[in-house]
């Protein structure tokens, strides 16, 4: 269409359109001041402004494209009616995400190297950018969700110069001097599969999501919040003039009633503000600063949900006392030599059981989440707004205790023949007998404990028993997922949240970790997908020997029946991953690997493997002397790729 005409059309029968991605100058035409719904007329929009020339160029850059429509927020939204501008707001990710292709506009960045210019009136403009990394636009909260929901980012200097894409696999800018998914990873903090479409943006971690508005900054302050709704795929009442923090916790709260990711509790005040009391919730995404490598990881402990109440968060953690004072250990993952992350709180009623969180500009990073005690309660984290003086008084009535286990470090270290004598015998309540298959093997457990983490159990023994009658089920044993060993994986797992293995070689232990992982999801119990992954990760690059280069390099250790076993598994499980990893290397060595006939014969693991060996080509860099080099897809580490 004629860059000159605005046309309204509904999002159901919109056609392929072009999205604009920019910082607003001081003046921008907006859809109010446009004489006509159906007319924009280059005379009519005050040449001098520069938001004219940008609208001008926008459209004719959308029509070279071959695009007949363009769409920019400036002039296309309604921005005095409450109403629509909410619609917009709420609807924003989604439009972005549906644009055939979205231009970035970089209006202080000029690709010829100038770093200054006339503007219409002829006054001289500095630029300050000699790279685009270094635009405001990567500073703006709203320019965020805009680069991560579209598909297709084309960056555009001042002159409207094409200066790369946010998914090219090109060399850094310095280099080529064209904009590519690593610089704009690097500047944003975004993981490049994030950006180049391989990886869900709701696959991150909530605090790694908002780690990428550490560094930027919004007009409006409530926009801080507002402006992350795509990015959390959900949807709230704008209320301009409630402030940012209650706008964020308001964000939050929305976050929580689809995810139980304890990652949103993963954040630190600024240095020196976190004696106050608070909440469990971050007054500002900017808290996410740090934060970004944290994800989710749940335990059998602690899989409870949480939601809002009248009285403040009320949420399952585990507390223990430390350094003379309380602190929570949150299920999250990320930290080096498998520490824990935890937060300091402190009772302000044994009564009601409210803590407020204190002390937090810092974490506690312990080995053990409880030390020797493990103490499992409901706990409401109350802001501290909303105290009264009197909650503040001590106390004498005890916390009420769910459950309460002594296991020492050296316990939660034994193997499950020298475990369970010691442990399963602590937890009070009813017992229930579980049997394996025509073995003699049988195991009494506390059926609270297993009911709760296992849909499988909670169905066997809460229909269709009566209390007070033995209550046993047999488990007929299923070659490859049903055996004694893997069920008694299966009852460290629930009754300590670890899994000692014992001594065993790397090809079996790989074995015993699938085993227990099929059995795991057959019985519907979670939270050790990953840890059991990286289990497997570490055994193969234990017995590894190299990297496309002779030998078997990382599949020294597995067998053909691993790889049909895990197959099993639900796709996308990260123990599929992993062995496909362990294989992509080999396979790019040569036709004739290992696994070429599971490759072929196995549907799961082929895809499993397709997408593992994209992964490694997509890292390629070129080398002195013609060679290429790729990332090792289980260490990380660069290799050089040679023919076999």
């Amino acid at each position: 269409k004629d860059y000159r005409e605005l046309q309204q059309k509904s999002k159901g029968s919109a056609p392929r359109y072009a999205i604009l991605s920019h910082r607003w100058y001081d003046e921008e035409i907006k859809l109010e001041d446009l004489p006509s719904l159906h007319q924009l007329r280059g005379d009519k929009l005050a040449p001098k402004m520069p938001s004219a020339k940008k609208v001008e160029m926008f459209c004719k850059t959308a029509q070279q494209r071959g695009y007949s429509y363009a769409w920019m927020d400036t002039c296309c939204i309604a921005q005095r009616d409450p109403a629509e501008l909410s619609t917009a707001i709420n609807s924003m990710y989604s439009w972005y995400k549906d644009a055939a292709a979205c231009f970035v506009y970089l209006s202080d960045f000029d690709s010829r190297g100038y770093l200054s210019h006339r503007d219409e009136e002829g006054n001289e403009q500095v630029l300050e950018c000699t790279n685009p990394t270094q635009s405001c636009w990567f500073t703006r909260g709203w320019t965020l969700q805009e680069l991560v929901a579209s598909k297709n980012v084309e960056f555009f200097d001042r002159n409207w110069i094409p200066i790369g894409n946010k998914t090219s696999e090109k060399a850094a800018f310095e280099k080529t001097k064209k904009i590519g998914v690593q610089d704009v990873s690097n500047v944003t903090g975004i993981d490049r599969r994030v950006l180049m479409g391989h990886q869900p943006v709701g696959a991150m971690s909530i605090a790694n999501r908002m780690s990428w508005f550490h560094n930027r900054t919004t007009t409006v302050p409530e926009d801080s919040a507002y402006c992350l709704l795509g990015i959390f795929g959900v949807n709230m009442p704008l209320l301009y003039g409630e402030g940012s923090e209650r706008a964020f916790h308001r964000l939050q709260e929305e976050i929580m009633k689809y995810s139980d990711d304890h990652s949103l509790f993963a954040w630190l005040s600024p240095t020196g503000e976190g004696y106050n009391p608070t909440g469990l919730l971050a007054p500002s995404p900017k808290c996410f600063k740090d934060s970004g490598a944290f994800y989710h990881q749940p335990t059998p402990q602690s899989n409870s949900p949480f939601a809002m109440t009248n009285k403040g968060l009320n949420i399952d953690l585990r507390l223990m006392r430390y350094q003379d004072k309380d602190i929570a250990t949150l299920d999250c993952g990320g930290l080096e030599n498998g520490r824990h992350l935890s937060i300091w709180l402190r009772c302000v009623s044994e009564v009601t059981n409210q803590y407020v969180r204190i002390d937090s500009d810092r974490f506690c990073l312990i080995n053990q989440p409880g030390g020797s005690k493990r103490i499992f309660y409901t706990v409401e984290i109350t802001p501290a707004n909303t105290l009264m003086p009197t909650q503040y008084s001590q106390e004498v009535s005890k916390l009420k205790r769910i459950c309460q286990v002594t296991m020492s470090e050296e316990v939660h270290n034994k193997s499950f023949n020298d475990f369970a004598p010691s442990v399963l015998p602590l937890y009070l309540g009813p017992l229930v007998t579980v049997r394996i298959g025509s073995s003699s093997h049988e195991c009494k457990l506390s059926k609270p404990l297993i009911c709760k983490q296992s849909p499988y159990f909670k169905a066997t023994f809460e229909s269709g028993f009566q209390e007070g009658k033995e209550q046993s089920t047999t488990l007929e044993e299923v070659d490859g997922v049903v055996s004694t060993r893997s069920f008694q994986m299966l009852v460290q797992w629930l009754y300590r949240g670890r899994v000692v293995l014992g001594d065993m070689t790397p090809t079996d232990s790989i074995s015993a970790i699938i085993e227990f992982v099929r059995i795991a999801d057959m019985f519907g119990v979670t939270g050790m997908e990953s840890i059991m992954a990286e289990q497997i990760k570490t055994t193969l690059l234990a017995s590894s020997k190299s990297f496309l280069g002779g030998g078997n390099s990382n599949t020294q250790c597995l067998e053909s029946s691993h790889i049909v076993s895990a197959a099993s598994l639900p796709e996308g499980h990260p123990v599929r991953r992993v062995l496909a990893s362990a294989v992509a290397g080999e396979m790019l060595r040569t036709d004739k690997h290992k696994f070429a006939k599971e490759a072929k014969e196995v549907g799961a693991f082929a895809a499993d493997l397709l997408e593992a060996v994209m992964d490694t080509l997509e890292s390629h860099s070129l080398m002195g002397g013609g060679g290429v080099s790729v990332r090792d897809p289980l260490s990380g580490e660069e290799r050089r790729l040679r023919k076999g």
